[in-house]
């Protein structure tokens, strides 16, 4: 099903906020992804909840898939254009993927 948000020849930064997560925390850390400076690499950004009670202006995944892919709180999956996982980031999202940018000299 991630590959349905991924099928893109760009990079494409999905969060995934787990059943615990309050959804402004994921709200806050999707808003301070797409607001970072210098984060050319992106195309696009999802930001998807497993929370029981719905998704808030989000999109949803089932608890079972946030459970097998080992989401804490909020994790970040950079997938590359070929489809691949470049970067898991599951603290400092933002950082993360900034630091990442400068690896691929964007």
């Amino acid at each position: 099903m991630l590959n349905d948000f991924a099928n893109r020849p760009g990079h494409t930064a999905i969060l995934i906020g787990s059943p615990s997560t309050p959804q402004e925390e994921l709200a806050q850390v999707h808003d301070a992804i797409r607001s970072r400076p210098g984060l050319a690499v992106l195309e696009a950004s999802f930001a998807l909840t497993a929370r029981p009670d719905g998704a808030d202006g989000h999109g949803r995944v089932e608890p079972a898939v946030a459970d097998r892919l080992g989401v804490g709180a909020i994790t970040l999956l950079v997938v590359r254009p070929d489809g691949h996982v470049g970067l898991r980031a599951d603290a400092n999202h933002a950082d993360a993927l900034e630091t990442y940018g400068a690896l691929l000299g964007v």
